[in-house]
């Protein structure tokens, strides 16, 4: 079955190739968006769909057990970041001028160097602040 939001996505990127040129233009690719650091409130979040909604569960200690890889780490970006990110990104675009107006910047929101922990470090952090049922 073919993944829609990744379908659609490319949907997009597909129209605003097509304006390049005419339109100053960026394409974001933000990591995996999670709730927000700090605007509008730690914490805030809209929904429960993707990672969030397992945070949350385990957090409630409705899914008590994630089977996984401890040494992978996550790249995940807080949802007020992500959007300072696509801010900044449009203005620079939209100010400076480049060589080559056909060319359609693409920037990747991510944070793979900045605090990266693996699963199993998390896990340790999760039990040492008092969620031990979280195996």
């Amino acid at each position: 079955m073919p993944n829609t939001y990744v379908f659609v996505k490319q949907l997009a990127e597909n129209v605003v190739y097509e304006y390049k040129g005419k339109l100053p233009l960026v394409i974001m690719r933000p990591s995996v968006v999670i709730s927000s650091y700090r605007e509008p409130m730690p914490g805030w979040i809209e929904n429960f769909n993707g990672p969030m909604g397992l945070i949350i569960a385990s957090g409630k200690g409705i899914l008590r057990t994630l089977y996984g890889d401890p040494d992978i780490t996550g790249d995940f970006i807080p949802v007020d970041l992500a959007i300072k990110g696509f801010i900044a990104a449009s203005w620079i675009r939209g100010t400076k001028k480049f060589d080559d107006p056909l060319k359609v910047a693409v920037k990747l929101n991510l944070l793979s160097t900045i605090k990266m922990i693996e699963l199993a470090k998390h896990m340790q952090n999760l039990e040492y602040i008092g969620v031990p049922y979280i195996k």
